[in-house]
């Protein structure tokens, strides 16, 4: 299966990047969603959906972005039903 890439979100000027692996029929947690649009930050989101394992995904995502030239200089992995608090 051929990996597919969603942009959820691109910034301009991003401080972080974040890629959100996922498994063939997995989904992101619209709780997640919420909090990291909950973020004061900019930042890029794409999530890699494939068989592949989460490294894999992982890795896709990182070059994708390195590719569009929107690679910020943090890179952060999230998990589809990770929830941020204000204090993260």
């Amino acid at each position: 299966m051929t990996p597919k890439i969603k942009v959820l979100h691109l910034s301009e000027s991003p401080e972080f990047s974040i890629v959100t692996p996922l498994k063939t029929g997995d989904s992101i947690s619209n709780a997640t969603k919420d909090s990291v649009f909950k973020c004061c930050v900019n930042f890029n989101w794409i999530s890699v959906e494939s068989d592949n394992n989460v490294m894999k995904n992982f890795e896709i995502g990182f070059f994708e972005l390195l590719n569009v030239k929107q690679l910020a200089t943090h890179v952060i992995k999230i998990d589809n039903d990770t929830e941020w608090t204000e204090d993260t």
